[in-house]
Parts: structure tokens; C-alpha cells; sequence
């Protein structure tokens, strides 16, 4: 009942914006759309160059220290200051790389390895499988891959031996393929089963709506000199019974719901369903590899929705944000070079 309930609100201003602006302006069969621009920027190559060379440099300066795949090396890797900043903007520069054509094969799958490779070792699966699933759907979404049974299984497939690999590093090799298979089992259901359990429990005390902007709310509060959120749930729910593995996420609308009243509830739901409309709208419109890339992750964020409501993690807004500089990089280096291209033209005639 929660999730119809949720899913509709999420649906209606969607189709209030839609009908308002109508769907004429915003069709992706228009032509004034398409082709899409392939062609690489020199100054987004720079900057991505130089942020893969910082976090190799830094890479190498505490693989020493710390257990290469562990989460204190990916810790001291990309959390905290100026590498939590720079991550995010590595987060956005593997689709980009990936569905950007450059001259040169051998210099583009070097950037992609080597992004790969720090988010691998950045030792987080969610964003190891974020970036693949982004990248595929930048390339669906721009043409550039064919959307059939074949590259869905081929995807999957992809999404799951990346959830082995980063278990691979972790656990030793005698107990590696019954964990992963039993751990995975757990991750399908660890926003459904939390869920059903707070439910049954009837413990309806833990409202808080601050938990639902949590990323402004810290900003906020790191202005103000005040201690931020806990960025994690404090409520856990044992959800396998056997070994007692505990989840402390709840869904998409089930965190929304657990943690807001009922007239937030239907805010937040609605409001959430606006901006990925607004998103997908801009997506439409634009021809910036940027504005879709921005869209692919928060399809991402709705990917998730079965395990958790993406929009409180400040990961996925300092993604929107960056994104949307890189776009006005990027289109002031094209307008850039056209302009220039035309005084070059003028002044020939």
C-alpha cells in the first residue's frame, strides 16, 4: 500500500508537467535533437586527466599502508576533503570517457581502466555497479548501444561478477562463492524484509524529517559550526534469521514513509517525481552528454528503489551539481569554438 501509494504521487506531477508543456517539445523522434555530439572537449579531457593522475599518485602513497580492496584503503582513497569532492567528479568522467569518442582507442580505454580501477579500489559495490549501469544507460539512451534481451543479460551479468569481484578481495577463496551467493540473496531483500519488520513491530516513533534532506541539512549545519547527521539509519532489523545478518535500509518510499508524516510523505514523494521528470525532460531536450549523464544517475537513484531511497546521500547531488558544471564548461568551449570558427570564415571572405 505504501508503494502504490508513494508511486502515484510520484507519477502525478510528471504528468502535470507533461500535459502543461506538451509532449510535442520534448520528443526524442524530434531531429533537432539528434545526432548527438560525440566529439571530445579538450578542457574536460584535461580536467578528468588530472583528476585520475591525483588519485593515482595518492594510490600509490597509501597503498603501502593500508590492504588494497579494504574499506580503510578506500577510505583514506576518496573519503574526506578535497578527494570526497574530486570523486564524485570520477563518478561522472567514466560514462563520459566510455561513450565519448576520442582519436585515439588505446588513450580512451586507459582513462576507462583506470577509473575502473580506482572505484574498485575505492571498495564500495554500489558505485563499482553505478557507473557500469550508468554508462549503459548514457549509451542507450544516445544511440550508442542496442537496448535488446541480449545487452540486459549481458548487463546483469556484468552488475553481478562486479558484486563477486568486490567480495573477492575481502573474503578468502574457500567460503568466496557461498557467501557471495547467500550476501547477494540478502542484498535483493534488504529494503523489503527491514521494511515488512518495522511494520509488524508497530514502532511508529521515528519520525525525522530531516533525514530525508540530510545533504542540505548537514550543509546547513557544517555552516553553522553544528555536528552533522549520522548518515546511516539507527534502526536495524535482523533479516536473516539464520546467521542474523541485520539491514538498516527500507526502500524507496519505505524510508520516505518511516521517516516523515503523512503529509511529507506525499511532498517529498511528489517532489521527488518532479525533479527526475525535470530531469528526463532536460535529457530530451538537450544534446549535452553532461545533462544525460546526470539523468542516468538518477535513474540509478531509482534503480535502488527496491534497497533504499537514494535522494539523502549527498553522493548522488554533488553528482547533479558537478555535472551541471561540467555541462556549462563544455558548452561554452563548443560556442567557443564556433564563434571562432566563423571570425575565421568572415575574415577569409
Amino acid at each position: 500500500m505504501i508503494w502504490i501509494i508513494g508511486l502515484f504521487f510520484f507519477w502525478l506531477p510528471g504528468r502535470v508537467f507533461a500535459y502543461t508543456i506538451g509532449k510535442k517539445d520534448f520528443s526524442s523522434k524530434n531531429p533537432r535533437y539528434t545526432p548527438y555530439n560525440t566529439a571530445p572537449n579538450k578542457v574536460i579531457l584535461w580536467i578528468g586527466v588530472l583528476i585520475i593522475g591525483y588519485f593515482l599518485l595518492k594510490y600509490k602513497s597509501i597503498a603501502n599502508t593500508e590492504m588494497v580492496g579494504s574499506k580503510e584503503f578506500g577510505g583514506e582513497l576518496m573519503i574526506g576533503g578535497i578527494a570526497s569532492r574530486l570523486s564524485n567528479v570520477l563518478m561522472l568522467f567514466f560514462p563520459y570517457f566510455v561513450c565519448t569518442r576520442l582519436k585515439s582507442k588505446i588513450l580512451k580505454y586507459t582513462f576507462v581502466s583506470a577509473i575502473f580501477f580506482l572505484i574498485i579500489s575505492y571498495a564500495a559495490k554500489t558505485w563499482m555497479m553505478n557507473i557500469i549501469l550508468a554508462s549503459f544507460i548514457v549509451g542507450a539512451f544516445r544511440k550508442q548501444v542496442k537496448v535488446n534481451i541480449k545487452t540486459i543479460i549481458l548487463l546483469v551479468f556484468i552488475l553481478f561478477i562486479l558484486f563477486f569481484l568486490y567480495y573477492s578481495l575481502l573474503i578468502d577463496s574457500d567460503s568466496l562463492l557461498q557467501f557471495v551467493f547467500r550476501h547477494f540473496y540478502f542484498y535483493i531483500t534488504s529494503g523489503i524484509l527491514p521494511m515488512s519488520s518495522y511494520i509488524e513491530s508497530e514502532s511508529f516513533f521515528q519520525t525525522d524529517n530531516r533525514y530525508i534532506i540530510m545533504p542540505f541539512v548537514n550543509m546547513y549545519y557544517s555552516l553553522r559550526g553544528l555536528p552533522p547527521m549520522d548518515v546511516h539509519s539507527a534502526l536495524w532489523y535482523v533479516t536473516d534469521l539464520s546467521i542474523g545478518t541485520e539491514s538498516n535500509v527500507f526502500s524507496f518510499f519505505g524510508t520516505i514513509y518511516i521517516y516523515t508524516d503523512p503529509v511529507l510523505f506525499v511532498v517529498y514523494s511528489s517532489l521527488f517525481g518532479l525533479f527526475s521528470y525535470g530531469v528526463f525532460t532536460s535529457a530530451l531536450k538537450s544534446r549535452s552528454i553532461f545533462i544525460h549523464i546526470i539523468y542516468a544517475y538518477n535513474l540509478c537513484i531509482l534503480f535502488w528503489g527496491w534497497y533504499n531511497c537514494g535522494y539523502n546521500l549527498l553522493r548522488y547531488w554533488e553528482i547533479f551539481a558537478y555535472g551541471f558544471i561540467l555541462y556549462f564548461v563544455n558548452r561554452f568551449y563548443f560556442r567557443l569554438r564556433q564563434d571562432n570558427k566563423y571570425q575565421t570564415v568572415i575574415t577569409n571572405v
